[in-house]
């Protein structure tokens, strides 16, 4: 299947799993999640996926809520925008249960690029930090949490039709998977609350966001 919002680039995704690799493998990685997700810390942790009022079909106010968790936020116009338009009709066509993961991932791709452009058009402006979270927020299992700090950790080109399939190339890593799912189960403790519905997706969002912090400060 050709679609303008799937162009994998070889040399892209090898840096990306390369580099997603040693972040879920190293040590830092369950102190990280726990530090994330811990229920007196001030990360976004589970709040971002599990506020009330993520309707799965269109996009609320508690959407718009959800993602200042995220450090962004949306303006007055953009907000009146998503009252008037709530995205139902692109929702629509994104099934809840599909994973970027999945071989057939690139099969989604149209309908992926359509909700990210709807969202994007409301926001105005090259709003795409914020586009990727809303639709984040909305299939978690499919839309990675892109924003620069985890692009230029991962090398990628931030072109959401480049960025997708090496994040999918990632996600289909069984090394990767393997690591990231012994990180999870490092940072269970009491005072910590990964939420039971956080698509494993989401905890390499936050695992390769907290390396991309630290290496820049390291830098």
């Amino acid at each position: 299947m050709n679609s303008e919002w799937w162009t994998p680039n070889d040399a892209v995704n090898a840096r990306a799993v390369v580099r997603a690799r040693r972040a879920v493998s190293s040590p830092d990685a369950p102190e990280d999640l726990a530090r994330y997700y811990a229920v007196d810390g001030n990360y976004a942790g589970a709040t971002f996926t599990t506020l009330e009022g993520n309707d799965p079909h269109r996009i609320t106010p508690a959407d718009l809520l959800a993602i200042t968790t995220l450090s962004v936020s949306v303006s007055p116009r953009g907000i009146r925008r998503f009252e008037s338009n709530d995205g139902a009709d692109f929702l629509r066509n994104l099934d809840e249960q599909w994973d970027l993961g999945d071989e057939d991932a690139e099969a989604h791709a149209e309908s992926m690029g359509a909700l990210y452009s709807f969202v994007k058009e409301r926001l105005e402006g090259n709003k795409w930090v914020t586009a990727s979270k809303i639709c984040a927020r909305k299939r978690p299992k499919l839309f990675p949490v892109r924003d620069t700090v985890v692009s230029q950790y991962l090398g990628l080109t931030m072109q959401a039709n480049e960025d997708w399939p090496a994040f999918a190339a990632i996600m289909r890593d069984k090394e990767t998977l393997d690591a990231l799912a012994q990180a999870v189960a490092g940072a269970q403790r009491p005072g910590v609350d990964l939420g039971e519905e956080t698509p494993m997706l989401r905890h390499l969002d936050v695992v390769l966001w907290m390396a991309g912090l630290r290496e820049g400060r390291t830098a």
